[in-house]
């Protein structure tokens, strides 16, 4: 059991001296550049609290196409309100937002180095059947 723990414990700390060196290792230079932003899917939800109390939601994903080291974040503007996250290694992102009502949205994709060089999308929400 002890030489177990010792293996396991050399182990452990190779691949942390492994990691700790390639978080050390020259940034990379490349910059990220949007290819599309395509949304996936667009719809309003309405849950209801135990007390009857009705709130206009809406779920919205999609994925950025992208070529680049990343990160890429979208922002989602709906009902007078903004989101902002960041997407997955894939480019996929959702949201489920407050609407305020709203019935329109707008979607960017974006990057830190370029915020307006992103791609913007406007869709309209459909009804969650």
């Amino acid at each position: 059991m002890k030489t177990f723990k010792r293996i396991f414990q050399t182990l452990s700390f190779s691949l942390m001296l492994a990691g700790g060196a390639e978080a050390v290792a020259a940034p990379q230079t490349q910059e990220t550049q949007i290819i599309d932003n395509l949304i996936r899917y667009a719809r309003s939800i309405y849950p209801a609290d135990r007390n009857g109390g009705i709130y206009p939601m809406a779920a919205v994903g999609g994925t950025v196409r992208f070529d680049g080291p990343g990160p890429v974040y979208v922002t989602l503007r709906i009902g007078g309100q903004s989101y902002s996250a960041l997407t997955d290694q894939a480019g996929d992102y959702s949201f489920f937002a407050y609407t305020n009502g709203a019935g329109r949205f707008e979607v960017q994709a974006w990057t830190v180095n370029a915020p307006e060089d992103g791609s913007s999308k406007i869709g309209e929400l459909s009804l969650q059947k």
